[in-house]
């Protein structure tokens, strides 16, 4: 991640550690409060447009209008799945999501994913790479990785621990 792009969320935006994390790889991801704080501070406007919403999948078209009457069109998806145990190449078993989100709230998931991308894109932000951790249930900090993979492993312990009780 380029180091510019911190300096900006930081100085431009008024945003704190707490707004935003970097993950793994480098890539600077925005926390929903850090889209908060950026819609509020530079006064963008949204308006939401749900275009389907069928039982565990919603779609809508996000637009944001910034200062300068500029308007920039986004939109997101959510589709509520389970998670399933599956077995890689390896042999190794995992929990894999077979949806886009674990949430039940598939419209407010979609609503947030498209505001948080539209909002970014009317800064300039979206352009550089950021984005928001509402985008994608991969976008996790370092923190929650190790969080999940403890919830794994025990989730993995607990499936054997009943599959052997059979």
């Amino acid at each position: 991640m380029d180091i510019s792009v911190l300096s900006i969320l930081e100085k431009t935006y008024s945003l704190t550690k707490d707004d935003y994390f970097v993950t793994n790889d480098g890539q600077a991801i925005v926390r929903r409060q850090g889209i908060d704080k950026i819609e509020i501070d530079k006064e963008i406007k949204t308006v939401v447009t749900v275009l389907a919403t069928v039982g565990n999948f919603s779609a809508v078209r996000v637009e944001a209008w910034n200062l300068d009457g500029e308007s920039f069109v986004a939109f997101a998806t959510a589709k509520q799945g389970d998670f399933k145990m599956v077995m890689d190449e390896k042999g190794k078993e995992s929990l894999k999501l077979d949806g886009t989100t674990s949430s039940h709230y598939v419209l407010e998931t979609a609503i947030a994913r498209g505001k948080s991308k539209a909002v970014l894109k009317a800064v300039g932000l979206y352009g550089e790479g950021v984005f928001s951790e509402d985008e994608s249930e991969d976008f996790v900090s370092a923190k929650e990785t190790k969080k999940n993979k403890a919830n794994d492993a025990i989730e993995a312990l607990i499936g054997k621990s009943l599959k052997t009780k059979k």
